[in-house]
C-alpha cells in the first residue's frame, strides 16, 4: 500500500526543490500521487530536480559571467532555457560558452587595437560572428591578419616617406582581407628594393650632375624611374666618364690649330652617338694638327725665303739707282 506520510515529504520536497529552482508550484494530478507507480516516479522526480538543483548553483555564476560578457561586447542579454542552465550537459556547455566569449573578448579588443593604430573605424559585429560555432576560429584569423598588417603598413608609410612618393592610405580591404598580409609584404618588398636601388643611385647621380658640370652640360633632372635605375646610370655615368677627357682633348686641339672654344649642345655630349661621333671630331683634328705640325715649318721657310728674296730684290734696285 502507498505510504501517504511518504508521499506528503515527497510532494513538500518536490514543491520546495522547485522554489529553489525559481520554477512555478507543481500541480500534480491525484494518479500521479496515488497511483501504483506514483511513490517511484516522485522519487526520480525529486532527485532529477537535487540534481538540477546541483547543477544551477554552478551554472548560476557561469551565465552572470556570460551575461557580462555579452555586454561588453554590445550584445543583448542571454535568455537561458532551463535545460541549458540545469540539464545534463549544462555545466559543460555553459562553461565552454563562458570561456569562448572571453577569448573573443580578448582578440575583439587586440583586433580594434590593431584597427586603431592604422586609423580604422572599429569593427562592427553581428551576435552570429561572436557566439557562432566558428566565431573564435573566424576572430582568431582576424586578429591574425592585421596583426601582421599592421607593422607592415607602418612599414610602407615609413619607405613611401624615405622614397618621397604621395602618403599612402590603405582601404580597409588592404590590411584585413584574405590575401593583406601576402600583398602588403610583397608591397613592402617592392619598396624596399626601391630605396635600396635609390640609395645605390645616389652616388651615381651627384658624379653625374658633376661629369656634366665639367663638359658644361645643363644639369640632368631624372625622373623618379630613373633615379632607381641603376643599371642605366651607370652606363650613364661611365658614357660621361669617357667623354670628358674626349671633350678635354677636342678643346685642346681646337686651341691648338687657333679655333675658338666649342660650345657642344647636351646632345652631342651624351647620347646614343655621342661618343663615336667626339671621338671622330677629336680624330680629325688630331689629323689637322698633325698636318698643320707637318706644314708650319715649311710655311715659315717660305715666309722667310719671299722676305730674302724680298731684300733682295730691294738691294738690286738700290745698285740700279
Amino acid at each position: 500500500m502507498l505510504d501517504l506520510k511518504k508521499m506528503v515529504e515527497l510532494f513538500d520536497q518536490i514543491q520546495d526543490l522547485r522554489k529553489q529552482l525559481e520554477w512555478n508550484r507543481r500541480q500534480f494530478t491525484e494518479p500521479e500521487l496515488t497511483g501504483k507507480a506514483s511513490y517511484p516516479d516522485r522519487v526520480a522526480e525529486r532527485d532529477d530536480l537535487i540534481d538540477r538543483l546541483s547543477r544551477k548553483k554552478i551554472t548560476d555564476p557561469l551565465c552572470k559571467e556570460i551575461q557580462q560578457l555579452r555586454r561588453y561586447l554590445d550584445l543583448p542579454p542571454r535568455d537561458f532555457k532551463e535545460d541549458e542552465k540545469t540539464g545534463p550537459t549544462a555545466i559543460d556547455d555553459r562553461t565552454a560558452e563562458r570561456d569562448a566569449l572571453k577569448e573573443v573578448v580578448t582578440l575583439v579588443d587586440q583586433i580594434q587595437a590593431y584597427r586603431k593604430e592604422v586609423d580604422l573605424k572599429p569593427a562592427v559585429y553581428t551576435e552570429k560572428q561572436l557566439t557562432g560555432p566558428t566565431a573564435v576560429k573566424e576572430r582568431k584569423e582576424e586578429r591574425d591578419i592585421i596583426q601582421d598588417t599592421v607593422p607592415l603598413a607602418q612599414e610602407i608609410h615609413d619607405l613611401v616617406r624615405k622614397l618621397e612618393d604621395p602618403p599612402r592610405e590603405f582601404k580597409e580591404v588592404e590590411l584585413t582581407g584574405p590575401r593583406a598580409v601576402a600583398e602588403r609584404t610583397a608591397e613592402r618588398d617592392k619598396l624596399l628594393d626601391r630605396l635600396a636601388r635609390k640609395k645605390q643611385c645616389e652616388p651615381l647621380l651627384a658624379q653625374i650632375q658633376r661629369l656634366r658640370n665639367q663638359m658644361g652640360m645643363t644639369p640632368r633632372e631624372f625622373t623618379e624611374a630613373e633615379a632607381e635605375q641603376v643599371n642605366e646610370r651607370t652606363k650613364e655615368r661611365d658614357d660621361l666618364q669617357e667623354m670628358v677627357p674626349i671633350e678635354s682633348d677636342i678643346q685642346k686641339l681646337r686651341r691648338k690649330l687657333e679655333m675658338p672654344h666649342r660650345d657642344f649642345a647636351d646632345a652631342e655630349l651624351y647620347g646614343p652617338s655621342a661618343i663615336p661621333d667626339r671621338k671622330k671630331e677629336r680624330d680629325a683634328l688630331l689629323k689637322q694638327l698633325d698636318q698643320k705640325t707637318n706644314l708650319d715649318p715649311i710655311l715659315a721657310e717660305i715666309q722667310r725665303l719671299r722676305k730674302q728674296v724680298l731684300r733682295n730684290v730691294q738691294a738690286c734696285n738700290l745698285n740700279v739707282l
